[in-house]
């Protein structure tokens, strides 16, 4: 309840305010998402309604003409997070041009999770909510995501060894191997 999450929550009012504020940080890097949609290459569907799914998605058509995102935002930072996302999956689809040798054009799943991974942490990184959210809420924010990033790498790391260490043999007794691996 104290974490710094909420704090950031209670600033989001609306669902509109949530996509003002990632449609602004896009324009800043270069992407109108207005424009987008008025050409038809963007199609946004998101906000909740009766028997829609409730998960969020991108759907990437066509190269360089037709993105989609479904999703049900709400106007918390998890919607801010999600939308940032779907949208890295977008940008990455449209900005493939077609030009592009074949094999260079190919969108293979990584590189669209990379992208969209990256760009989801856009409030958490950059200066997404300085309008709204004080200064030491936002640097509360940061530094809690900080952790949590330093978390998430260290159980990577200790799943890529275990499996690395499983491999060599494969007979040993493996609770005693991730016991072993925690106390390091």
């Amino acid at each position: 309840e104290d974490k710094p999450e909420k704090k950031v929550n209670d600033c989001l009012t609306t669902k509109e305010q949530i996509v003002d504020l990632v449609k602004k940080a896009y324009k800043g890097m270069g992407y109108d998402l207005d424009k987008l949609e008025k050409e038809g290459k963007l199609t946004l569907d998101l906000y909740p309604r009766k028997n829609k799914n409730t998960h969020g998605f991108c759907f990437g058509i066509d190269q360089e003409a037709d993105a989609r995102i479904l999703a049900n935002l709400t106007n918390d930072a998890h919607s801010l997070e999600t939308l940032n996302h779907e949208l890295g999956h977008c940008v990455y689809t449209l900005g493939t041009v077609k030009t592009l040798q074949y094999f260079d054009r190919e969108q293979y799943p990584a590189m669209t999770e990379a992208v969209a991974m990256m760009m989801q942490d856009l409030q958490k990184r950059e200066n997404v909510l300085n309008d709204i959210v004080d200064s030491k809420t936002l640097e509360e924010y940061r530094k809690d995501f900080i952790k949590d990033e330093i978390l998430f790498i260290t159980r990577a790391l200790t799943i890529i060894n275990f499996e690395k260490e499983m491999y060599k043999n494969p007979d040993q007794d493996l609770k005693q191997l991730w016991h072993d691996m925690k106390v390091k």
